[in-house]
């Protein structure tokens, strides 16, 4: 949960450590695998939609302690370098097509 906040704050400020992806060139969109379901596959933190380039578009909401909310539009164009881990974490997907985001395991404490 802690991560996914700092995803959502890092957003809402406009700013990143890495630099934004080149515009990625027309191609076919990958597909992956589906993956197995977790304990948390019947919540959601969000939806996560392919457009027609293949770009991946995650509308995120995560809401923590005393009522902070924060809200997030990301994109990971078929370029970009986390494009197929996430396309992995949302089961597969095809252009057009819609579904909920499950939430990403929380980073082991050190």
């Amino acid at each position: 949960m802690h991560r996914l906040l700092a995803v959502l704050v890092v957003a809402a400020c406009g700013s990143s450590p890495k630099q934004p992806p080149q515009q990625p060139q027309p191609q076919t969109p990958p597909t992956a695998e589906p993956t197995k379901p977790t304990a948390n596959a019947g919540k959601s933190i969000g939806v996560a939609t392919m457009l027609d380039d293949g770009t991946l578009q995650l509308m995120l909401r995560a809401e923590g302690e005393g009522g902070m909310v924060g809200d997030a539009l990301i994109r990971y164009p078929p370029t970009h370098d986390q494009y197929q881990e996430v396309l992995k974490h949302l089961g597969g997907m095809k252009p057009g097509e819609s579904k909920p985001v499950p939430p990403w395991p929380d980073e082991p404490k050190q």
